[in-house]
C-alpha cells in the first residue's frame, strides 16, 4: 500500500492530472553541496519507493521493505517537505509546492485509513 501512495503524489497533484510533484522525484544534483551541507537525511519520493520495495544500488528490489511500520513511512515522507522547508526560503515556488505535497499526503493517508 505505502508503494502506490508515494506513486500516486509523483504522479499527480490530487486535484488535477498535472505531474506538480516531480521535483521531490530525485534528489537535488550533487554538485548542489550547499543542499548536502545544510539537509543531514536528504528524501526523494524515489528513494521512499526504494525503501518500500528494497532496492539497494544494482542489485535490485529484494521486495522486503526496509521500512517496518506505517510510522516509519510515514517519517520518510515527512522529511521530504520538511528538509524542503529547511533548505528553501519561505514564499519561495517549491516552499509552497512543499505545503502542497504535504496536504496530498495528509489526503492520501486519510483515504487510506477511512
Amino acid at each position: 500500500m505505502p508503494y502506490g501512495l508515494s506513486s500516486h503524489c509523483v504522479y499527480s497533484s490530487c486535484d488535477s492530472d498535472l505531474e506538480v510533484f516531480t521535483p521531490f522525484i530525485n534528489l537535488p544534483p550533487r554538485s548542489l553541496t550547499e543542499y548536502y551541507e545544510t539537509i543531514k537525511q536528504p528524501v526523494s519520493l524515489r528513494s521512499v519507493m526504494n525503501k518500500v520495495i528494497g532496492f539497494h544500488g544494482r542489485a535490485g528490489a529484494t521486495g522486503f521493505t526496509e521500512l517496518k511500520s506505517w510510522d516509519a513511512f510515514e517519517g520518510e515522507m515527512r522529511k521530504i517537505w520538511e528538509n524542503c522547508r529547511e533548505f528553501n526560503q519561505e514564499g519561495s515556488e517549491i516552499y509552497t509546492l512543499a505545503g502542497e505535497l504535504q496536504v496530498c499526503w495528509a489526503s492520501l493517508e486519510y483515504s487510506v485509513s477511512s
